[in-house]
Formats: C-alpha cells, sequence, structure tokens
C-alpha cells in the first residue's frame, strides 16, 4: 500500500512541476487571460464574456 501511495504522490509530483513550467513561460497577458477566463469559467459565465 505504501509503495502505490508513494507513485502517486511522485506521479502527482510530476504533473504539477510540468503545469508550473508550462505558467512560467506564458506572458504577463496570455497569464492574465488565463485566469480571467478561468475565473469567468467557474463562476458559470458565458463564453461571450471571455477575453480572446
Amino acid at each position: 500500500m505504501k509503495k502505490i501511495i508513494a507513485l502517486l504522490v511522485l506521479a502527482v509530483t510530476l504533473i504539477v512541476l510540468q503545469s508550473c513550467d508550462s505558467l512560467a513561460s506564458m506572458s504577463n497577458e496570455d497569464a492574465y487571460r488565463t485566469g480571467y477566463n478561468t475565473g469567468v469559467w467557474l463562476r458559470g459565465g458565458d463564453k461571450s464574456e471571455y477575453i480572446k
């Protein structure tokens, strides 16, 4: 059981580190747009509100 948990932790860590790398390579404008659009999506807004 401990081996399975250790493998899951390792897999999640690798996924998080990869996503951080892709976020770090974004420009400030792209990061703002992505964050704003995610906020619209989370509150259930319409796609017409998205920043292109």
